[in-house]
């Protein structure tokens, strides 16, 4: 996003909320719903995007989205984990991280960088996810605990 117009972008995707709720179209609440979490978590409003995302995610399982569902849950993952929530960030991006498994076998490496950028593949965005998952469960342990 450019530096400075983050207002500008969420007025616009305000607007899209306020609309997609007065149509009830649940696919354009949903994408609003999305991009206002992700905008909130870029500016460090982690309560407010949490709350956008979650909404997302309910949407998203209504619908049976799972490629959006594994998106948001690990976008959900981050605001817990800078909300200070370790545990509840490690369960969710777990549960991520079995979507993201889950359907490299049904849809391909190809679709999935769609939402995770041409850069990475599939099993890359997999591994990463595990290795923070891993880093993430060694910072929930106290020293001296197994």
């Amino acid at each position: 996003m450019v530096q400075g117009r983050s207002q500008e972008a969420r007025d616009a995707l305000e607007a899209s909320r306020r609309i997609a709720e007065q149509s009830k179209d649940a696919e354009l609440l949903c994408t609003a719903l999305s991009h206002l979490g992700d905008l909130d978590l870029r500016q460090d409003r982690f309560a407010e995007g949490r709350t956008n995302l979650e909404k997302a995610l309910a949407l998203q399982r209504q619908a049976a989205d799972e490629q959006g569902a594994a998106v948001t849950l690990s976008n959900l993952g981050v605001a817990r984990l800078k909300s200070g929530d370790l545990d509840g960030s490690w369960k969710i991006e777990e549960e991520a991280l079995a979507l993201f498994r889950a359907r490299l076998p049904a849809y391909g490496e190809a679709d999935l960088r769609v939402d995770v950028g041409p850069q990475e593949t599939a099993e890359e965005v997999a591994a990463r996810v595990a290795v923070w998952l891993q880093q993430a469960g060694s910072l929930s342990r106290l020293p001296g605990e197994g």
